[in-house]
This record gives structure tokens, sequence and C-alpha cells, in this order.
């Protein structure tokens, strides 16, 4: 699960280490731009902690997405859910 706390540089997310994973990634957008999804984690394509700051806060009555995945440099990436499908990060 993801827990998400808003602070004064944007909202930050913390979640538990899943097993095998040795970074994270992170896609979002705004709601209803299913399709386009940002790779959130582009700038720190490594991103093994479980903690990550978005500092763009959505225009006021908007929202966002998010999507988390473990990546194993054996295995490969988790999928993003089990239906559907997503853009990769780069």
């Amino acid at each position: 699960s993801v827990r998400v706390d808003r602070v004064s540089s944007g909202s930050r997310f913390h979640w538990s280490a899943t097993p095998l994973a040795d970074r994270y990634e992170i896609l979002g957008n705004s709601l209803g731009v299913w399709s386009h999804g940002l790779c959130l984690t582009a700038m720190d394509e490594l991103t093994s902690d479980t903690e990550f700051v978005d500092s763009e806060n959505p225009p006021q009555n908007e929202g966002r997405w998010y999507l988390f995945r473990g990546v194993s440099n054996t295995c490969g990436a988790a999928r993003w859910g089990t239906t559907g499908t997503a853009p990769s990060c780069p």
C-alpha cells in the first residue's frame, strides 16, 4: 500500500519495499489522461528508495492518478495492474 502526505513541496508518497525490487517506476498524470502517463521517475531512473515527492500539484478542482511498480534487475518489471495496459517508463 502507498501512503500519501501533503508537504510544502507537493505530495510525498511512501510504500513498503517489494521483495526482489531493485528500483521503482511511477507513472502519473491528470485524471482523464490514462493513455498518456508520464514517467515521473524518468529523472531518477534508479529510484531504489521507497519514497517519492511529486512537486507538481494539480490545478484546483482537478486530480492526478499514479501507478507504482517494482523493477528487478534479474526478473524485469512487475505488471502495472491486473487488467488493461499502460505505457512503460523509458
